[in-house]
């Protein structure tokens, strides 16, 4: 298989585990770096069958948010999304400064120094927004602006105390 880096500066990407996909027994079936021996759905061997979709490796959707200055950025709160995420997982959500900080809000209050934590989250940034968002973005200011908001957002009292953990709800 060839490689499935997506040409970041960092080539980060090229050290997350590839998801793989095939079909067999009528179930599309998502994988984890390699493929299982025996079929989830059916414990059928893999090896000795015919797969109606052979495996192929798609990229990873997730990123290093060191990587994604000034976007906002989502992970499980416990765990990734590739080994412990289920939909019944709660999200964390969190902002990156111009550099690529991770700035956030948990149990422990509001703080920005564990962005290794963040290795493996979905970006969403702010250049894809609506029109009038993606030309702010667009400004060379703009960085230095997001840091300015970001340290007076910081400064304020933002007490441990404050931070409820919801239970996540299928609505």
């Amino acid at each position: 298989m060839s490689s499935l880096s997506s040409g970041s500066p960092s080539g980060f990407e090229s050290l997350l585990p590839h998801i793989l996909c095939f079909e067999h027994c009528g179930k599309k079936v998502f994988s984890v770096s390699s493929l299982p021996e025996q079929c989830p759905s059916c414990s059928t061997d893999l090896l000795d069958c015919d797969l109606k979709i052979p495996p192929f490796a798609v990229p990873s959707p997730f990123k290093r948010a060191i990587d994604f200055p000034c976007s906002i950025v989502i992970k499980p709160t416990t765990g990734t999304f590739l080994t412990d995420y289920t939909n019944k997982s709660n999200l964390h959500i969190a902002v990156t400064d111009s550099r690529g900080e991770v700035v956030e809000f948990d149990q422990h209050g509001l703080h920005r120094e564990r962005s290794l934590e963040w290795n493996q989250c979905l970006v969403v940034g702010l250049a894809e927004a609506e029109p009038l968002v993606a030309d702010m973005v667009g400004d060379p200011d703009w960085g230095e602006y997001w840091d300015l908001c970001l340290d007076r957002t910081l400064a304020k009292d933002w007490s441990s105390h404050a931070y409820r953990i919801e239970p996540a709800s299928l609505h």
